[in-house]
């Protein structure tokens, strides 16, 4: 078995969806259990919607609200939906305004609300794509997260209740997975065992298929993204950046949390506990490789990338922290404006002010790939 995390962009479009399904196809044998996000952009439009809300700006707050069921409705058109799904997409819709009139009248908007709101672009796109495998051939079936997975009542953070998810899924789950069916299930969104909505924090659908993964006890947790994996710099500000093909656990946890925008940190984590691989492929590319994250990555080169999030540059990598490191870094970034230093276990972060990251970035990047050798690491230093 094997867990498929498709994100929004992977649903962005006609074309998207119909790889989406080719992509599934091909793993049947492996029995698949997808996890998907909400269809790209519809996630920001329900932030907008929840900020707003409480503004008295109502008439922006349901033209958003429009925008969001127009992009449903003409998916629905552009697929050849079901009816039968396209009314429940508008049932589904119609709650959803009658959250956001019932705020604008209450003039109240507390975190569980909040999240109600922002749960709907899941609970939109999961049941389409059921529909849409199913109507290209593939036994597919919707199964709410909201009755799977339980967590505690911290919205907009919530943690999910292992114990008690995992018997949500023997009970809901595997009866679809017995009956040869792929399980569609939205990831991000929970509920307490109450039954009120929680939301696991932005990029919470990956971390949804971490532990969906873990607790079924899958082979391995598949991410597909419109990206190779993960890079040895952001390709925005490196054109020629590389894929990294293996990371071990920690390294790829603090590519996540020093701002590599792959995966929920929280994923690698999950999944390092119970020793599962995580690999980030390429739904434009599928046969692309990717990256394969494990516990046993093989021989790790020194430094296996970069990443920047606002005035942070941290390299990450075995040799990150060692004296030798540092000094060649410094004298790289020597005339820029670094106000901070911290070296640390593997990692090495730079605080650079006055929008001189980039800089920085290009500079060690340019220095660490310069030996030419397939190694990322400095030319001219070897390392036991």
């Amino acid at each position: 078995m094997i867990v498929m995390k498709f994100g929004g962009t992977s649903l962005k479009d006609v074309n998207a969806w119909e790889t989406l399904a080719r992509i599934v196809s091909r793993s049947l044998q492996r029995r698949p259990v997808v996890v998907v996000s909400a269809i790209a952009g519809i996630t920001d439009q329900l932030v907008q919607c929840a900020e707003t809300v409480l503004s008295g700006r109502k008439n922006e707050v349901f033209q958003i609200f429009e925008r969001i069921s127009t992009t449903h409705f003409e998916l629905c058109d552009s697929l050849a939906i079901h009816r039968s799904t396209r009314f429940a997409t508008a049932t589904r819709l119609r709650e959803l305004q009658n959250v956001l009139q019932s705020i604008c009248t209450l003039k109240e908007l507390t975190p569980a609300t909040r999240d109600r709101i922002l749960s709907f672009g899941e609970l939109l796109s999961a049941p389409l794509v059921a529909a849409f495998l199913l109507s290209s051939g593939i036994s597919a079936r919707f199964v709410d997260s909201r009755d799977v997975l339980i967590t505690d009542s911290s919205h907009g953070r919530a943690r999910p209740d292992l114990r008690k998810s995992r018997k949500r899924l023997r009970q809901l789950l595997h009866p679809v997975l017995d009956a040869n069916q792929i399980a569609v299930i939205p990831g991000f969104t929970g509920a307490t065992e109450n039954g009120s909505v929680t939301t696991l924090g932005r990029g919470g659908s990956d971390f949804s298929a971490a532990i969906i993964g873990t607790l079924l006890g899958a082979g391995e947790i598949q991410i597909w993204k419109t990206v190779p994996g993960f890079m040895t710099a952001d390709p925005m500000l490196v054109p020629d950046a590389e894929t990294i093909s293996r990371l071990g656990y920690v390294e790829a946890e603090q590519l996540c949390r020093h701002g590599a925008r792959v995966l929920h940190p929280l994923t690698v984590r999950v999944a390092s506990r119970r020793g599962m691989p995580v690999r980030v492929l390429h739904t434009i590319h599928p046969d692309h490789p990717g990256t394969l994250i494990s516990g046993d990555p093989g021989t790790m080169p020194p430094f296996v990338g970069i990443t920047s999030r606002n005035e942070l540059v941290t390299v990450v990598g075995c040799a990150a922290a060692r004296a030798e490191s540092a000094a060649k870094i410094l004298l790289l970034v020597k005339d820029l404006p670094v106000t901070a230093i911290r070296a640390s276990g593997n990692r090495m972060t730079l605080m650079v002010v006055d929008d001189q990251a980039a800089t920085a970035v290009r500079r060690i990047h340019a220095a660490l790939n310069s030996s030419n050798s397939g190694s990322f690491a400095f030319a001219g230093l070897r390392w036991e």
